[in-house]
């Protein structure tokens, strides 16, 4: 994706900002441990208050801080100066109560140093305060700082960046809600904010790249409604983010721009929001989702209004519905609908064989010359690494049932691109390790009855399972079966399936017969889909809520569109509550 002539003009102003650094004239220093001499141009000598040794300073100087706590505060860092702590471990301004702990003014920096509260506790202070005024402030770079439980990191009116910052525990990151600024945030971590927004803003330039935002309660929110404003986000990680239990609160909210690149992973739960706000104001209508993947969220994006968002080379996984609101989404090429095969739980960098790799937009290039990846490391924003070969995820959630002297097991299907079976062990002792001597079968599906029991005999089963490298998971834990024989004429308990369709091959018309069992939610959201042999969705044949039972529906080879696809090899798929319990069925249509 190519930066706008205005992005770059932008981008060079913002990088150009830290050009004042290299010809700083003098040096002054503040410490509890100096003399407090004017003009404090040594240690030695140093000042013991924070505005002393700022005063002393002209354009151009810089003002190291020392170790230790400073609590003079309110102070003004006047134009052209530059603030540097001893680092994020030595240098901490704290004060308690409503009060702000810095103003500053043009072209300058503040670097190394943490903003808290006294006893960490949650207070009303404000670090870094740039208020509205007639003439905005310009050329601020605030670098490699940290936030705690503070009100709010930053509450700004600002042409500048912010950049390898650390925010945790605040009410709220970046608070630009007053007027519009142009921002560079860039290479920050942000972390457990409480309010609803993370970050806001109200227009102007705005590039959000390489962030990292994770386990807050509130949302990003990147408004750009008037002439003029402009924003970029992309290469961004989303993790674990609740802004509210209802699905129109997103983690990132924008409006009519483009967001790139970026891995939005949700909290899990039934109480999930969506990835991805799209909003419309004035003019500004239509955004676009380029190289994205959503995770694990009831909406994967939600579009207000008159909104419009347009959805290419976007995966989604684990999502309810893809999109929901009253606006429009338009789906264009290269999207997937795939298990991203993420390295682990926390690290979200793609494993060998992701069905992710090189399946971004053509005209987007990795770091590395070759066809953009899928999500936040993609793109030219993105990194270079090597893609393990892992192994798969480990089985979960294993259910039983005892029925008729058999037992019958479930557990959640894995969905790797390179999963190649599962390993089911038994043994009548606890505690037991797997082997082959208990290995008694290598099922395909999430699915197994044992009917070699005895009735009043206990049971202990493991999995694990299997990629088509030879890579094995770590086993489940172990569950206990105890065998109670049953009647004969009971019902035999029925899992979540697609059973069947008839014919298969066919040629116009196949029918799909599927079951929902009880899992607890009456009626659940059941989701049937149909996808090509890459995971791209064709035709979404049922997505209402359903009660538990047997259902049959009919696909007519024809896609979205109602334009009839080629001859090929495709899917039905079933997610119910968000989950999806039943292996994918292959159907082959033959014309």
């Amino acid at each position: 994706m190519n930066i706008s002539v205005r992005q770059s003009a932008v981008l060079a102003c913002l990088f150009g900002l830290s050009i004042f650094r290299v010809t700083l004239a003098d040096y002054h220093y503040a410490s509890h441990a100096g003399s407090d001499e004017y003009p404090y141009t040594s240690w030695e000598t140093a000042a013991d208050s924070i505005q002393e040794a700022i005063d002393a300073a002209s354009p151009g100087d810089t003002i190291y801080m020392g170790s230790g706590v400073w609590s003079d505060v309110p102070c003004t860092l006047w134009t052209g100066r530059a603030l540097i702590g001893r680092g994020i471990d030595s240098t901490f301004i704290r004060k308690a109560g409503n009060v702000v702990y810095l103003f500053p003014r043009d072209s300058t920096l503040v670097e190394a140093f943490t903003f808290d509260t006294p006893n960490g506790n949650f207070d009303s202070a404000r670090a870094i305060y740039i208020p509205w005024r007639s003439n905005r402030v310009h050329d601020v770079t605030i670098k490699g700082n940290r936030f705690l439980n503070v009100r709010k990191g930053m509450q700004i009116v600002v042409d500048g960046i912010i950049d390898n910052n650390l925010f945790y525990g605040n009410s709220t990151a970046i608070d630009a809600s007053f007027d519009a600024c142009s921002l560079l945030v860039k290479n920050n971590t942000i972390i457990r904010c409480t309010e609803t927004s993370t970050i806001s803003s109200s227009g102007g330039q705005w590039f959000v790249v390489n962030n990292i935002f994770a386990h807050n309660r509130g949302e990003v929110s990147i408004t750009t409604g008037r002439p003029g404003d402009t924003a970029y986000v992309a290469n961004n990680l989303f993790f674990d983010n609740l802004a509210g239990e209802s699905y129109y609160m997103a983690n990132l909210q924008v409006v009519g721009q483009p967001v790139i690149n970026n891995t939005f992973v949700g909290p899990g739960g039934f109480n999930r929001p969506s990835a991805m706000g799209v909003f419309a104001y004035q003019d500004f209508r239509l955004a676009k989702s380029i190289n994205n993947t959503f995770n694990d969220f009831e909406v994967g994006l939600y579009h207000n209004l008159d909104a419009e968002v347009s959805i290419s080379y976007t995966n989604i996984w684990h999502v309810t519905y893809n999109d929901a609101g009253w606006g429009q989404a338009h789906y264009l090429e290269g999207n997937l609908f795939s298990d991203p095969m993420f390295a682990d739980t926390n690290d979200f960098h793609l494993q060998m064989l992701s069905p992710l790799i090189d399946a971004g937009d053509p005209s987007i290039l990795d770091v590395d010359g070759t066809r953009s990846d899928i999500g936040a490391y993609g793109g030219p924003g993105g990194e270079s690494y090597q893609y393990l070969d892992l192994p798969p995820q480990m089985p979960d959630s294993m259910a039983n049932r005892v029925w008729n002297d058999t037992i019958y097991l479930a557990w959640r299907m894995n969905y790797e691109a390179d999963f190649f079976g599962y390993m089911l062990h038994r043994d009548v002792m606890p505690g037991f390790t797997p082997s082959p001597a208990n290995l008694i079968a290598e099922p395909e599906s999430s699915f197994y009855s044992d009917g070699d029991v005895i009735v009043g005999e206990t049971y202990y089963y493991r999995i694990a399972s299997l990629d088509s490298q030879g890579n094995r998971s770590e086993y489940s834990p172990e569950i206990a079966v105890v065998v109670v024989g049953i009647g004969e004429g009971a019902e035999l308990p029925k899992m979540t399936v697609i059973e069947s369709n008839y014919p298969n091959p066919f040629n116009e018309n196949t029918i799909i017969s599927y079951y929902l069992a009880d899992i607890g939610y009456r009626p659940a959201e059941a989701k049937l889909t149909i996808c090509d042999i890459g995971g791209r969705l064709i035709r979404t044949l049922v997505n209402q809520r359903q009660y538990p039972g047997n259902y049959k529906v009919a696909w007519d080879g024809r896609d979205e569109g109602d334009e009839a696809v080629a001859s090929g090899i495709y899917f039905a798929r079933l997610i119910v509550s968000g989950l999806e319990l039943s292996r994918a069925r292959k159907i082959t249509l033959l014309k």
